[in-house]
């Protein structure tokens, strides 16, 4: 399944948009929200290595079956 992230700043990106709504600069989240989209683009990830993610899914369930034990 193909993953979208946002950008790493999205926790200051949201900070600022929250000050700038407070100083009626914009109106609304759907305003906010709007804003944000136009300006960042999500980077999409798609899957690769499935070989890679089930060795380690198995190690981790090997893990998780030595601790409950």
């Amino acid at each position: 399944i193909p993953v979208g992230a946002g950008p790493a700043e999205a926790t200051a990106i949201g900070n600022i948009m929250m000050q700038a709504k407070g100083l009626g600069i914009v109106r609304s989240l759907d305003e906010i929200r709007d804003i944000v989209r136009r300006s960042v683009s999500p980077e999409i990830f798609y899957p690769e290595n499935s070989a890679d993610r089930d060795q380690a899914y198995s190690r981790f369930l090997s893990i998780i079956e030595n601790k409950l034990s």
